[in-house]
């Protein structure tokens, strides 16, 4: 869930983003949901990491009980779970180039 967000070790602007990027770090995987969700609750987006932490923690525990179904439900809940991070990693990308 955090693969995604490898290339903000590399970032050349990681001075600028590092001292938000700690307290990111639990939300990274719903990053992008997390924005969406916020945004129909009408919380700007900057104080909405709860949000973010909270949708991870409830795809972790939804995943966690869906590895015990089988392999099947793992799978596929794996590829949901990386699809998420991936444009999770994307969105988080453009805000930082631009």
């Amino acid at each position: 869930m955090i693969l995604p967000y490898a290339w903000v070790v590399r970032h050349e602007e990681l001075d600028r983003i590092l001292p938000a990027l700690i307290s990111m770090f639990p939300g990274m995987p719903t990053f992008y949901p997390a924005a969406i969700v916020g945004g129909w609750f009408g919380q700007p987006f900057h104080d909405s990491g709860w949000i973010a932490m909270l949708l991870t923690t409830a795809e972790l525990a939804v995943g966690i009980w869906l590895i015990r179904l089988g392999p099947k439900r793992t799978i596929a809940f794996s590829l949901l779970a990386m699809l998420t991070a991936a444009i999770g990693s994307l969105a988080f990308y453009q805000l930082c180039i631009f």
